[in-house]
């Protein structure tokens, strides 16, 4: 027993182990988006005593306002609580074994460590990972007989801010449902440990809404974050609906799929676990499409129930002895060796131009569309034929284990690099379905630009002067929170000659020095309702996909490069930062 439970935990690190590396990689490298920026310069300022109003999510702010006071503003810092947050997710299956099933439960927990969803918010500098994370860990240890430590837990997670209001409101749901279809509960109230629970939470909300009386407006923040999800009703404002299907059906297909079968599954079996599962689900589907002011990384309350229905699903499709495990193991693998070449002709439809081939004995020719088109048709076709001969020939469940297995694998590797791609670590970040604004795409360049010029003309890196002509998107200040002479203005004064100028307008400056130009791509993201056919294949295969940019100009006044006034800027520019404009000459 004391070997089992050795061996059952050492999966769970590595579990958790897994959640951890996908959350902290390269965390502090990937661009913020404006959401985040806006953010994380509110921590910021808190962090400097800078008078601000705190936003509605507190337990995100006053944590990482630790962090920027101890280690200095980055974006890894910025996020490294929602990281670690996230990640503790995993640990829930473990305090839900003996309900789940101990290998549900273990599948479970790798699941919750590579989901997408979970993955993007979790890399993402905001509260809501807060919530879902936390809330669902507080109820885990809960169930498992903890209430102290439940408590502190679901005192930070509703700090979490809309999110908080947005999971109890499914809660809610999901308790009212399951008390109508069942007046006579198993469990009483008074067998939850309220009484320890209760005065936790207090302590929770309490300590971590204030970090522990320090700042004290991070109750009233608390209290506004539910105004702002009321108003969410009334005003909008959220992600399209189209994105929001397309990031849960194509992001999430596996869970989708085994879902479902398994809701069914157990709806047939009127299995009392499947069925609870099943009123979150449905709940949490809900309440996110009709939200008006619904985030695409809200469907994080719909995958967590479906990755449980899938995980018991699982197990319930492979358990027992099987005297024709081989065969089945044969079929998986050749299954999936079948629709690897399927998809490699997938690709080379739509990304290879081949010329017309000439069938032996010159009876006719056939494009390259048509031999692709044929040749993933047969490859489906065949994998099928080949279960049911197998089905027929030896045992319609070794038939039926090879098949789920083959999709089973080919599943795994499309929720794989899924979840590379939510993360940000593909190489088209602004791309990421789970993005709800825009990314930062030229961050780098700009902070380098103005860190080379004030380098070559003050001997400081951030000494340098810099005004922003109509201009204070959060974007750009976070950019340039480290530059100690910064000024953001609506209009230029006419007579005035900064050493550095940000526009939005590509025309010369009417200013009486002379100006030399550099354009910027500030931010970047895709229009996913304007995508066309075409585009979305070309998406599913390399995350490529049309952008709107918003431009930035630089203008450094031409005196401080060498050689003078009135001549361009003598240092190499990166190939992609577009062309360097020549003094007041203006943006093609």
């Amino acid at each position: 027993m004391k070997l089992a439970m050795t061996w059952e935990k050492g999966v769970y690190a590595a579990a958790l182990g897994v959640g951890l590396g996908l959350r902290l990689a390269l965390l502090g490298q990937t661009a913020f988006t404006e959401n985040e920026a806006a953010l994380a310069l509110q921590a910021w300022d808190l962090a400097r005593g800078v008078p601000t109003v705190m936003g509605p999510q507190p337990g995100y702010l006053l944590l990482t306002l630790v962090n920027f006071f101890l280690g200095g503003a980055n974006e890894f810092l910025a996020r490294l609580w929602p990281a670690l947050a996230g990640s503790l997710l995993v640990l829930a299956p473990w305090f839900l074994r003996e309900r789940l099933g101990r290998v549900p439960a273990v599948i479970l927990a790798f699941a919750l460590a590579v989901d997408p969803a979970l993955l993007a918010l979790s890399r993402t500098a905001e509260g809501g990972i807060f919530s879902v994370s936390l809330g669902l860990l507080a109820l885990a240890l809960l169930a498992a007989g903890k209430p102290a430590p439940a408590g502190v837990l679901a005192g930070l997670a509703l700090l979490g801010g809309p999110a908080a209001w947005l999971g109890l409101l499914v809660g809610a749901l999901v308790w009212l449902w399951s008390r109508w279809g069942h007046r006579k509960t198993d469990t009483p109230a008074e067998a939850w440990p309220w009484r320890t629970f209760l005065p936790w939470l207090g302590v929770g909300l309490v300590g971590f809404g204030t970090l522990f009386m320090l700042r004290p407006m991070g109750l009233s923040a608390w209290v506004n974050s539910f105004l702002v999800f009321w108003r969410g009703w009334h005003f909008g404002g959220g992600s399209p609906l189209n994105q929001m299907v397309l990031a849960l059906g194509l992001m999430e297909a596996l869970p989708l799929m085994l879902g479902w079968v398994g809701l069914l599954h157990g709806w047939q079996r009127k299995d009392a676990l499947d069925g609870l599962l099943g009123r979150w689900f449905a709940a949490a589907l809900v309440i996110v499409l009709i939200y008006p002011a619904r985030q695409v990384t809200d469907w994080v309350w719909v995958t967590v129930p479906l990755w449980a229905l899938a995980a018991r699903e699982v197990c319930r499709l492979f358990e027992g002895e099987d005297e024709h495990g081989l065969i089945s193991i044969g079929q998986a693998v050749l299954g999936f060796t079948l629709m690897g070449f399927a998809w490699l002709n997938v690709v080379g439809l739509n990304l290879v131009q081949e010329p017309e081939v000439t069938v032996p004995g010159g009876l006719t020719s056939l494009s390259p569309t048509t031999l692709r088109t044929l040749s993933i048709v047969i490859s489906f076709v065949l994998f099928v034929v080949i279960s049911i001969m197998i089905g027929v020939g030896w045992s319609r469940r070794a038939g039926l284990r090879g098949f789920v297995g083959a999709l089973l694998a080919a599943m795994l590797v499309w929720t794989g690099s899924a979840a590379w791609h939510s993360a940000g670590l593909s190489k088209h970040p602004e791309t990421n379905l789970w993005l709800s604004s825009p990314l930062i795409t030229d961050g780098d360049l700009i902070r380098g630009t103005l860190g080379d010029l004030a380098e070559w003309n003050v001997r400081s890196r951030s000494g340098i002067e810099i005004v922003v002509e109509d201009n204070a998107s959060p974007s750009l200040r976070w950019l340039l929170r480290d530059f100690t002479q910064v000024r953001y203005v609506n209009a230029l004064a006419v007579d005035g000659t900064p050493a550095v100028v940000f526009t939005r307008s590509s025309q010369p400056l009417s200013l009486p020095a002379a100006y030399t130009g550099q354009d910027f791509v500030l931010q970047s993201s895709s229009p996913w309702s304007l995508l066309y056919g075409d585009e979305w294949v070309r998406w599913l295969i390399t995350r490529e996909a049309p952008t709107q940019q918003e431009a930035l100009f630089l203008w450094a006044r031409s005196d401080l490069f060498a050689g003078g006034q009135g001549t361009g800027p003598v240092m190499e520019m990166p190939e992609d930062s577009g062309p360097v404009l020549g003094p007041q000459e203006a943006a093609p």
